[in-house]
This record gives structure tokens, sequence and C-alpha cells, in this order.
């Protein structure tokens, strides 16, 4: 008996003397402080915008709770009187954190001994995973960096294939439109519940081609070719849905090469069936890839 409670009082002193598991978060215990209390932040923004007055109270009993085990008043102690200084601006705060807040916020509350939040799961009908994936991965992609308010689609190689993912399962070539601007509406609600990166994880895990593609040769079809080149580099020569993402060395050779299509593909002649053949083609084939940007390298080289 007197073993087995020894062993008990020295499990608890091992336990309450082990460093807390901090993740992904910075090593630096001031800046730990400030990115958990940003993600705090966005939480309760968004627990208040749902109207859920339980809900908006929950997040800011925690949000104190996160301050207090952080020391963010000790690293910080001008917040009250200067709080962009402390927390940045709400640009910086939603830049830093708005693709993966959830995530961050768990790994916080998990080293601090702060009750989770509930992460949500992937939607099971394959359409709306495929246009969550689509969203999540383009939102993923552009971490960190200012979102282009004026986006209309996702334009990295992974978000580019999920959105034609999605239309092969409803629509086909004419579902492209709608599945696109389903993405770009899904990018909203993710930025609400902070699992855009979260999503990513899954969306990455349970289709491995969008992390890493693989194109066959491009068809010798120049109709074919052409319907698959000239939409693709259009998109992916966008960079993603960060502001500038395009302003690479890579994004002006996509351009080139789109112009290039381009005009190769103003000299064909085709009938409207042709060319509806040639488009439910080119979605199978991008599809078939995976990660986009296999298929983009192909048609500069070409």
């Amino acid at each position: 008996m007197k073993t087995a409670a020894l062993a008990i009082g020295t499990a608890i002193i091992l336990a309450a003397c082990a460093e807390p598991d901090f993740g992904d978060l910075p090593k630096d215990d001031k800046q730990r402080a400030q990115t958990c209390i940003r993600a705090s932040i966005l939480h309760v923004g968004m627990a208040t915008e749902t109207g859920d007055k339980g809900r908006a109270e929950d997040a800011t009993e925690k949000m104190q709770q996160l301050m207090e085990a952080s020391g963010f008043v000790q690293h910080f102690p001008g917040a009250k009187e200067d709080p962009a200084k402390a927390f940045g601006t709400n640009e910086e705060i939603a830049n830093a954190a708005q693709a993966d807040w959830l995530t961050t916020l768990n790994t916080c509350f998990r080293a601090y001994d702060i009750p989770l939040e509930p992460e949500p799961s992937l939607p099971a009908d394959p359409y709306q995973q495929a246009i969550t994936c689509a969203a999540a991965t383009a939102l993923d992609n552009s971490r960190g960096k200012a979102i282009n308010p004026n986006s209309r689609a996702v334009s990295d190689p992974e978000g580019y294939y999920f959105v034609h993912k999605a239309a092969k399962l409803k629509g086909g070539p004419d579902g492209m439109v709608t599945a696109s601007n389903a993405a770009i509406d899904t990018l909203k609600t993710l930025v609400g519940t902070g699992a855009g990166h979260l999503f990513a994880l899954q969306c990455r895990t349970a289709d491995p081609k969008a992390a890493k593609g693989s194109a066959p040769a491009l068809p010798t079809d120049p109709l074919l070719s052409a319907a698959i080149c000239s939409p693709l580099l259009g998109q992916l020569k966008q960079g993603g849905l960060a502001v500038g993402a395009g302003d690479t060395e890579q994004g002006g050779r996509y351009a080139t090469a789109e112009a290039k299509w381009d005009r190769a593909l103003g000299t064909l002649s085709a009938t409207n069936e042709q060319v509806a053949a040639a488009q439910a083609k080119a979605l199978d084939y991008v599809v078939a890839a995976g990660r986009s940007d296999a298929v983009a390298e192909l048609c500069v080289k070409k």
C-alpha cells in the first residue's frame, strides 16, 4: 500500500514539474503570449458575431484565463493604454491568424490546461468536401499574408485541383464557375471557424494528390492541350489569394506561357461540340493529375 501511495505521489510531482507542450507555438515567451491572445481575440470576435451571449462570455472567460496563464500582462504592461502596440492592428491580427486561429488557440489551451474548443470535421458529402478543401488549402497557402478582398477564384495549385474535382463530381465543365464561387463563399465560413489549416491538413491526408501531383505528358491533340493549359495558367499565374501573390518570377512565366497558348488556341478551328468535348477531357486530365503546378510546368515547357 505504501509503495502504491509513493508511486502515485511521485507521478503527481512529475506531472506538476513537466514542461507544457507548446507544439508549434513560438519558443519566446512574449511572442507566444502575443500569438495566443491574437487567436483568442479572433475567437471572441467570431463568438460575439454569432449573437450567442453564452458562447461569447465563454470565449471571453477563456481569453482572461489565457492572458493570466501566458503572462500576457507582464509581457505587455501597456496593453490597456495602447492595445495596437500589444495585440497589433486588426489587419495584423487577421493576417497572422485567420487561416488557423482555432488550431493555434487549442494548442495554447492545451499547453496552459484550459478546456479545448471543439474542432469541426470535413463534410462527408464528396462534393461539399471538395469545395471545402478548395477553400481550406487556398486559405492555408496564404497563411500569414493579407488576403486580396477582390479574389473571385482560388488560384493556387491545390485549390485549383479541388475546384476541378468538385466540378467533376457535379456539373462537369459547366459546373466550374459554380464550384469556384462556392469555394470563395466557403472561405468566409472558414475564417469564421478558424479551421482553414485544420481542414487543409485533413484534405491532404484524405487526398494525397492534392499535396503532390503527377501529370502525364500533355495530349498530342492541340485543342485538348490548349483547353488544359490556357485556363490553368490563367488561374495559377495569380499565385493564390494573398495580395501580390502573382507578382513573382513564376507568375510571370505562367503569364507568358498563357499568352502563347491563347495565341495557339486562336488559330484552331473547332465546332462547339469539339470544344465541349475537349473541355470535358481537360477536366478529367486536371483531376487525374492532382496538384496543378505539375501540369503548369508541362504547359510552360511545351
